[in-house]
């Protein structure tokens, strides 16, 4: 497995939180596996509570349609 570079990274506040959102691609070859590759994002959150908030989507190279829903579901978080 071998990591690609980082697409983007950065400080994010939603809510008046602050976090930190990342997406990365990670490059494979596994025999049987029809995808190659795998773009992920993670959204960590600081809500204000004990407990951090982690969003963690994964979509292959196979499906990269998915991944415009992706950033529509990141848009979408609220802390409440």
């Amino acid at each position: 497995m071998a990591f690609s570079s980082t697409a983007c990274s950065a400080s994010v506040s939603i809510g008046g939180r602050p976090g930190y959102l990342t997406r990365f691609r990670i490059d494979y070859h596994i025999s049987g596996y029809a995808a190659n590759s795998e773009t992920v994002t993670v959204l960590v959150l600081d809500t204000g509570r004990t407990d951090l908030t982690l969003l963690y989507a994964s979509i292959p190279d196979t499906a990269g349609e998915y991944e415009a829903l992706v950033d529509q579901v990141v848009a979408s978080v609220q802390v409440s």
